[in-house]
């Protein structure tokens, strides 16, 4: 993991085929091929050395299970002639994002090695699902999220395993971070992380994760949600569609930016980059509007409340869009949060935001 393989000291003429499997970076790694036919070398005593048949035999064997372990090459299979090896396996793809469930890449029963494991459906955003880890006054959280791949890579070491790549970034601030990138554009986030106390480990707890979610979908397509969304949930609403391009405008700088739409149409946002003014609209679940939410005010007759960035430059308001109880659950508030950002300080800056949340507002569903 560390990038530093120890030779082998008891390898004999396999000694150069392994540290070529061995390597950390994957496209440095021999391909099926190229390893069948070190091996067979190895095997027929023109590799550097001389075996015996049937131990050339042996070793053929023993580093092809070497090979299926290490070169991450998906499913090998070695016919007759050995210089043939062929990786199958259809690529991972979540299928329509708006009905894949994350929870069907999560198990509980995964984390109890860790202590009491609580599967949370409809924590944050629709996009996710976490289960709460508890050890005694310890506390972690293991968490899945869908996400529209970003042109970016994210931070961290590259593998290939089972038709995707996985990078694992650095722990950090007690969070690990794992992000499964798929050929169908979106990626799948995994983290680790801890809450309270020090334990347990939150990078083995991404792992666990990690594995979990890539023997899942090497198995096939993402089992899709067990129910359909509400009528009235904001799951059902395109959050660019709630704000039109006027409203837009309202907004120095922004008056020429097309929207970027994120996962499943869950959050969408107009940047201009040349500037740093934007404008974010997201979704989110919570229990009511929390006192870090913000001052309690009232946009287009509903529930909310603003809270000014601490620089004086932007606003979030945070607005509440209906009330629903998940099945033996607590009572559970869906949230719309328009962020507006504007280099350009304001006397007051939650004036404009609100003006743009008010449109976005009006536009949502109608409640029952």
């Amino acid at each position: 993991m560390k990038g530093v393989v120890d030779p082998p000291r008891r390898a004999g003429p396999l000694g150069a085929v392994l540290m070529r499997m061995l390597e950390s970076r994957p496209r440095e790694r021999p391909t099926a091929a190229e390893a069948a036919r070190q091996l067979t070398e190895v095997a027929h005593g023109t590799g550097g050395g001389r075996v015996g048949r049937r131990r050339g035999l042996w070793i053929v064997v023993a580093a092809v299970a070497a090979l299926v372990v290490v070169a991450a090459v998906g499913l090998v299979v070695w016919p007759q002639q050995a210089a043939s090896v062929v990786a199958s396996g259809p690529a991972p793809t979540l299928g329509d994002p708006a009905t894949a469930d994350p929870c069907a890449l999560l198990d509980p029963e995964l984390f109890k090695q860790f202590g009491k494991a609580i599967l949370e459906t409809d924590g944050g955003g629709f996009e996710r699902c976490d289960v709460y880890i508890e050890s005694g006054p310890d506390r972690a959280v293991a968490r899945l999220q869908f996400a529209a791949a970003s042109a970016v890579p994210p931070p961290g070491v590259p593998e290939e395993r089972d038709g995707l790549v996985i990078v694992r970034g650095d722990p950090a601030n007690g969070e690990c971070v794992r992000t499964l990138r798929l050929t169908d554009g979106n990626d799948v986030r995994v983290s680790g992380q801890l809450l309270l106390g020090p334990a347990p480990d939150p990078c083995a707890v991404a792992d666990v994760a990690t594995d979990a979610a890539v023997a899942t979908l090497a198995r096939g397509p993402v089992a899709r949600r067990p129910a359909p969304f509400d009528a009235q949930s904001l799951a059902t609403v395109d959050a660019c569609g709630l704000l039109d391009r006027a409203t837009v405008a309202k907004v120095p700088g922004l008056e020429t930016v097309d929207p970027d739409p994120g996962f499943a149409g869950w959050y969408c946002d107009w940047e201009n980059v040349a500037t740093g003014v934007s404008i974010v609209v997201s979704y989110d679940r919570d229990s009511g509007l929390t006192p870090e939410a913000g001052r309690r005010v009232r946009i287009a007759g509903r529930d909310a409340a603003a809270r000014p960035d601490q620089d004086g430059l932007g606003c979030d308001l945070t607005i509440v869009h209906r009330s629903y109880t998940p099945p033996g659950e607590s009572p559970l508030d869906e949230l719309l949060i328009v962020k507006v950002d504007d280099p350009v300080r304001a006397p007051d800056p939650c004036a404009l935001g609100t003006e743009v949340a008010t449109v976005a507002a009006e536009n949502l569903p109608s409640r029952p």
